[in-house]
């Protein structure tokens, strides 16, 4: 729930608090740099740089069922771009360019990169094009602000007309 920080080969993900983040709902094969998600080799910064944001990519993960094995699942890493933060404190909302409510985004596992920061993750609500106000509550860096991207893994895969503005 609060911004990458840190990257270690032992543990992947780490917040901090130095505690590995919940893997399970990123792709397989995710690791992080102070200022970037990777998954599956392809880095979320340079997509963002090829194609513009929002973006999708698409990878594979486990799934495991209530007493099954796991299966091999493709599922959807979105990035969408800071637009406005209005606001302060419990009131603050963030703005971004793209449509996650349509995506199946894991709330709790969405990613500032671009940049790293050391400020406290506080509650704010997220307004996207399709929901706009407050939209949902995510805890992200106190100081976020606009041009920053944000990272979230999705639920299911998501087209890239699934997720833009309009």
């Amino acid at each position: 729930m609060t911004t990458v920080l840190a990257y270690s080969t032992s543990t992947p993900l780490l917040t901090t608090t130095g505690r590995p983040a919940g893997l399970e709902h990123w792709p397989r094969h995710t690791s992080a740099t102070v200022d970037d998600i990777v998954v599956s080799g392809v880095s979320m910064l340079r997509l963002v740089e090829l194609c513009g944001t929002p973006c999708v990519h698409t990878a594979t993960a486990e799934a495991t069922g209530e007493s099954g094995p796991e299966r091999s699942i493709d599922i959807s890493v979105v990035v969408v771009r800071v637009t406005n933060v209005r606001g302060r404190g419990a009131e603050r909302v963030v703005e971004v360019d793209g449509r996650l409510d349509g995506c199946d985004a894991c709330w709790v596992e969405l990613r500032m990169i671009g940049r790293t920061s050391t400020a406290p993750a506080i509650a704010v609500g997220l307004s996207t094009p399709s929901e706009p106000g407050t939209g949902n509550q995510v805890s992200l860096p106190e100081d976020i602000a606009a041009g920053d991207l944000i990272a979230a893994p999705c639920g299911h895969v998501s087209a890239l007309r699934d997720i833009r503005r309009g």
